[in-house]
């Protein structure tokens, strides 16, 4: 149906949307930004630096919608920014899971919402990592370790669960081993 009709009667329809609904005129706005992915990326570091500086202190029964917000926020970058610029949105993963602290900090994570949120946040940084061709498996491993060491809450897991996204087995082993190392 919607191809049928009219370019014009999209527009109006999509503008309708955008004025009632404030996730849809957000959309549209990163959209228009298809063009410059550096403009594209301060849009979403915006929303990493309101979570960061939020004082806002969710309970049990809202962190589910806010571990929600923040899936949300992370499928937008894998879907609009990553294609036009993975190491953007590597660095968008990035700071998102070295902010984990910050954002367990803000809720009452009873249910999991957050660390799930977190989780999802650590494939998008293997996964925006892999679609960069231009550093060398030891740097990914030397990464992926820090930030593992750096884990408070168990959540950063997901990086050495979902390893295989970014490393061949080669490179899982010499990871292995850096752990196992530490264990001895």
């Amino acid at each position: 149906r919607l191809r049928a009709q009219s370019k014009d009667e999209l527009v109006a329809l999509l503008a309708e949307l955008a004025a009632k609904h404030p996730e849809v005129e957000s959309r549209l706005a990163r959209h228009a930004l298809a063009a410059d992915p550096a403009a594209l990326a301060v849009q979403f570091r915006q929303h990493l630096q309101a979570w960061k500086k939020s004082t806002r202190f969710r309970p049990r029964s809202a962190a589910a919608a806010f571990g929600r917000e923040l899936e949300s926020w992370l499928d937008d970058v894998e879907r609009e920014l990553l294609p036009l610029d993975a190491a953007r949105a590597h660095a968008l993963a990035d700071a998102f899971v070295r902010m984990d602290e910050r954002l367990f900090d803000q809720a009452d994570d009873s249910d999991g919402a957050i660390g799930d949120a977190v989780r999802a946040g650590c494939r998008l940084w293997l996964v925006a990592a892999k679609a960069q061709a231009d550093r060398c498996p030891a740097q990914w491993i030397d990464r992926i370790y820090t930030l593992v060491n750096a884990d408070e809450y168990g959540a950063r897991e997901a990086l050495l669960r979902h390893a295989d996204i970014l490393l061949a087995p080669t490179d899982l082993r010499t990871l292995a081993a850096r752990f196992e190392d530490d264990l001895e």
